[in-house]
């Protein structure tokens, strides 16, 4: 999104339409810098008639240019078939044949900074800032009175913990810890534990909650994107692994604290006073399976705990 509105503001006459799988389309909805969010894929590829009838499609909208910011050699293919004359994208999967301005993608840099190389190459200048989306009022009012309704009082601190992930054993840090340092947090602080996830980590959710000594709000597996968005914006603190969610509480205002294996913290964490980054070096260098576990593993309750109050406490 900061790549996304620095492009807006350099041709603020342009119509920017951004291409992007069903999930996304939620997500990015009320940005103001974005024409149209038109959604495509979900099973990866698609099958090839849904590619032919994409192509069609964008080459009869007549685009100048396509900026592509994913890496795969399919995206590549999709917008070249499209006819769209100015392709701008990285030169991954062997795909640069297929484009008119090729950047190098570093695996050693942010991909915020990733995204900044786009818009050097373009003569633009890289826009500062973080990831940002727009949670309306009314869905701010009824995600209060969502909380409200499993017991959430108004003022009191409201912490998020998504423990669940993709490829648990390279990047969760545990359910018994995640209920740990949510019941110190609450004695410290009082106010509410609020369980998120998706319906696939709601199990993961529903082991935390057991475990707890307090009662948490639940909310893992029973809200749309969106509702979870606005959830996020009334808390004072998310708490959980490298994901999807962790940028979600980001963009819309809410301080992190991201558990993170060695190999992804330097991509995807953010170095900044509102949110930490917590993540241990590999032992012995080799970023195995088995070395990353232990990796996160030695990640402490007391090490999160401590980041947490950090935050809470210069919100108070």
């Amino acid at each position: 999104t900061p790549f996304l509105r620095k492009l807006h503001e350099s041709c603020p006459q342009a119509k920017i339409d951004l291409l992007a799988g069903p999930s996304v389309a939620p997500v990015l909805e009320n940005l103001p810098y974005l024409s149209e969010i038109i959604p495509f894929g979900s099973a990866q590829t698609l099958n090839l008639k849904d590619n032919l009838i994409m192509r069609k499609r964008l080459h009869l909208r007549g685009y100048n240019c396509a900026f592509i910011l994913n890496r795969s050699l399919h995206s590549g293919l999709l917008i070249r078939g499209a006819h769209i004359p100015c392709r701008i994208g990285y030169n991954t999967e062997h795909r640069g044949f297929l484009l008119d301005v090729k950047i190098p993608y570093e695996y050693n840099k942010s991909e915020l900074d990733c995204c900044q190389d786009i818009l050097r190459a373009t003569g633009i200048e890289p826009a500062e800032g973080f990831p940002e989306l727009v949670v309306t009022e009314t869905e701010f009012r009824d995600a209060g009175s969502l909380l409200a309704a499993k017991g959430y009082i108004e003022g009191e601190k409201l912490i998020a913990i998504h423990p669940g992930v993709h490829e648990p054993y390279v990047r969760q840090w545990g359910v018994d810890k995640f209920a740990a340092a949510a019941d110190q947090l609450v004695e410290k602080y009082g106010g509410k534990i609020v369980l998120m996830g998706s319906p696939d980590e709601k199990p993961d959710s529903d082991k935390v909650a057991s475990a707890m000594k307090t009662q948490p709000i639940l909310c893992a597996g029973s809200t749309t994107i969106r509702q979870a968005l606005a959830i996020l914006k009334h808390c004072d603190l998310w708490i959980g692994n490298d994901g999807g969610m962790m940028h979600a509480a980001a963009a819309v205002g809410t301080s992190t604290v991201g558990i993170f294996g060695p190999t992804k913290a330097k991509r995807w964490g953010y170095e900044h006073p509102d949110h930490r980054v917590l993540v241990n070096p590999l032992e012995n260098g080799k970023a195995t399976p088995d070395e990353i576990r232990k990796s996160i593993d030695n990640i402490s309750v007391e090490r999160v705990v401590s980041a947490a109050s950090e935050l809470l406490d210069q919100k108070k």
